[in-house]
């Protein structure tokens, strides 16, 4: 059986819901608040086994506990085999949420930046997907070990930094957002037309598929032969936070389940979407679809 792992960040996650963002040297009370298990590693792979896909986490808490991040994983039956206990605190972040549901978000890294190599057990038909919460050097090297060993390299490029060309070329596939794709390709992308556009600029990069996401608009998939457009799931915003999280997620469970690149794009838009409609975190909204109407029906 096939299995989705995820290298990435776990933080617990602050949330203050404000009626507006603050200005510079501004102070400003909050409406609510409320803590949760995040980090793009958790909530990746979350969401990877919320389509049902065997899924391992490969990261690091803090010896100051990090029960709350076990706690939501063994809840959303993600395997902790490779999950490393280090000196750093565990890490955190602190999330501003408008009522016109835009954020600010602020990351210490803490225990991130002390995922250590392993050897994992990668074979053909498994995944490996990392994000840059953790070092460049640390994701590279488990790229390295996964392509070796025959499984499929997911880079979702956030946060944005310039990637290095040992690691550019170990990516089987790139989830970037508008901003991050504008950023690596040097151009503007604001729309699915420029989206589009850029596909050929990611194949002069040797990238062989690739997704962009572009908020309320959908969704690029471009591979090695066609591009394809998504569009955009008309919903109420209330959160947007982890969305591009639960999307990518989403889209890589269900590639290891089989499914289609072009498929597992539009179930992930379409889930990504319904996530914004609930305040919270990651798996706060994938457990409110799972309730409310069932994987069945998306």
């Amino acid at each position: 059986m096939a299995n989705v792992y995820v290298l990435g960040s776990l933080n617990m996650d602050t949330t203050y819901y404000v009626d507006r963002l603050p200005g510079e040297g501004e102070t400003i009370t909050s409406v609510s608040s409320q803590s949760a298990a995040g980090g793009k590693g958790l909530n990746q792979s979350a969401a990877a086994a919320w389509t049902g896909a065997a899924t391992e986490i490969i990261g690091a808490v803090g010896k100051d506990g990090g029960q709350a991040m076990i706690d939501a994983l063994r809840r959303q039956h993600v395997g902790m085999r490779y999950l490393q206990r280090s000196d750093l605190p565990t890490g955190s972040a602190v999330i501003l949420v408008d009522r016109q549901a835009k954020n600010l978000i602020v990351v210490d890294g803490g225990a991130n930046r002390d995922v250590q190599w392993q050897e994992i057990p990668f074979t053909t038909g498994d995944w490996l997907m990392a994000q840059l919460e953790t070092p460049v050097e640390t994701v590279t090297d488990y790229f390295r070990q996964a392509r070796d060993r025959g499984a499929k390299t997911v880079l979702n490029l956030s946060p944005y930094q310039p990637v290095p060309e040992e690691l550019l070329v170990l990516v089987d596939m790139l989830i970037v957002n508008e901003h991050e794709a504008s950023e690596l390709l040097g151009c503007r992308i604001g729309c699915r037309a420029d989206a589009s556009r850029a596909a050929g600029l990611l194949r002069e990069k040797g990238i062989r598929s690739a997704v962009i996401t572009l908020g309320g608009d959908g969704a690029v998939v471009i591979d090695s032969q066609r591009t394809e457009e998504l569009e955009g799931v008309p919903v109420q915003a209330v959160d947007t936070q982890g969305a591009g999280d639960a999307f990518a997620g989403v889209l890589v469970g269900h590639c290891c389940l089989g499914m289609s690149l072009a498929e597992s794009a539009r179930t992930a838009n379409q889930v990504a979407a319904r996530c914004v409609t609930v305040a919270g975190s990651t798996i706060i909204s994938l457990n409110t679809i799972r309730e409310g109407q069932g994987r069945r029906r998306l």
